[in-house]
């Protein structure tokens, strides 16, 4: 099955998921995530926001700001660029995709963090992601080293990656 057809067919699963199986899912997610990861090394975190239907980043990030000395840095998408900025939560605002980015926010000006959390569809059992189509994160992730994290509503599924994806080191699922 090629990407655009995998990628619409997990975009329709997911309009069935009600507020509370993403709920669910997200909080087995978070705990699985602070299991696997030892915040206490990590200094900085790059972490999507979350819209609705994906797991709920919003809560992982609360939890890190409550309980570690970790600061987190978000994307916001510039043309064809992802740049980086300390969270601000009073400052952000909606794009025209309903993704929250930041606006008046200090920009990050380095290109590593410790933890990269990425957005994704699904992943395969290589650790191959399906994103949403638009490669910021490909593009990005070619020229980053660190730990880069998945977090999955959905079980792994046999799909051929392309050249140009990059391989996750870790994907946290809710089981």
């Amino acid at each position: 099955m090629d990407k655009n057809t995998l990628r619409n067919l997990v975009l329709n699963k997911r309009k069935e998921y009600d507020n509370k199986y993403i709920l669910e899912k997200s909080n087995i997610i978070k705990y699985n995530l602070l299991n696997n990861i030892d915040f206490n090394n990590i200094n900085t975190v790059h972490i999507y926001l979350s819209k609705k239907k994906e797991v709920d980043t919003w809560n992982i990030i609360d939890y890190i700001l409550n309980n570690f000395d970790t600061k987190i840095i978000v994307p916001k998408v510039n043309g064809d660029d992802l740049e980086h900025y300390y969270f601000d939560k009073n400052n952000l605002v909606k794009n025209k995709s309903g993704i929250y980015e930041p606006i008046d926010c200090k920009l990050f000006e380095k290109d590593s963090f410790d933890l990269i959390i990425i957005p994704l569809l699904i992943v395969n059992k290589r650790g191959y992601r399906v994103g949403y189509g638009g490669g910021y994160y490909d593009k990005f992730l070619s020229k980053y080293s660190g730990l880069k994290v998945g977090l999955s509503l959905e079980d792994p599924i046999d799909f051929k990656e392309e050249e140009h994806d990059i391989k996750l080191d870790k994907c946290i699922f809710s089981k």
